[in-house]
């Protein structure tokens, strides 16, 4: 075989290993793809505390994954959601009015599985949320990367990671330096509800 050949052979071989490679992604990707709901179909009877709730405002175009933000429902004193926004800083927002802002937005809810001492982990979640409101955003999250070292400013998905992680749950898949709302929506001990 003349070194011509061999040379074509070899740049086939490699078109193929990286087709191969995109179709897997592909595949893996598209197989473990959330189901959402459109945002209005959220009812509040239906959510319990310490539920993270899910948004997907651009339609899978996000930094980080699939989910663009993440809210932690909290139902004290009134139905609504402990979440980081730009403008408000860590705000306690009424869930109709999460609702109707990013309509026509997908969301999904997430909430913990069972597991033992639930409901004070649960309180806890709620308690560490609560006492976030009023803190600022961290703007440097959405400029460059999400991280998740510094407690004196904080970005949505970093609000829900820290509420778990104050009552003992980690829900950082990946234990990465980073947190994106997706390395908590696939983590292991969430379920649909």
């Amino acid at each position: 075989m003349t070194s011509a050949r061999w040379h074509r052979l070899q740049q086939l071989g490699m078109c193929l290993l990286l087709v191969s490679i995109i179709v897997s992604v592909v595949v893996v990707k598209g197989s473990t793809l959330p189901v959402p709901a459109a945002v209005d179909d959220i009812d509040e009877e239906f959510l319990e505390p310490g539920d993270l709730l899910f948004v997907d405002i651009y339609h899978g175009w996000s930094q980080g994954g699939y989910w663009d933000h993440v809210a932690i429902y909290v139902e004290d004193p009134y139905p609504s959601v402990v979440e980081a926004t730009y403008n408000l800083g860590i705000s306690q927002t009424p869930v109709a009015e999460f609702v109707a802002r990013d309509l026509p937005a997908d969301v999904s809810v997430r909430r913990l599985k069972y597991t033992p001492h639930r409901d004070q982990i649960i309180r806890a979640v709620v308690e560490y949320a609560l006492a976030q409101v009023g803190q600022p955003f961290d703007y440097a999250a959405t400029a460059t990367l999400p991280f998740k070292m510094n407690e004196s400013n904080l970005h949505c998905a970093e609000v829900a990671w820290r509420s778990y992680k104050a009552a003992g749950i980690d829900l950082d898949s990946n234990g990465g330096l980073l947190v994106y709302p997706d390395d908590i929506y696939f983590h292991s001990k969430l379920r649909a509800p």
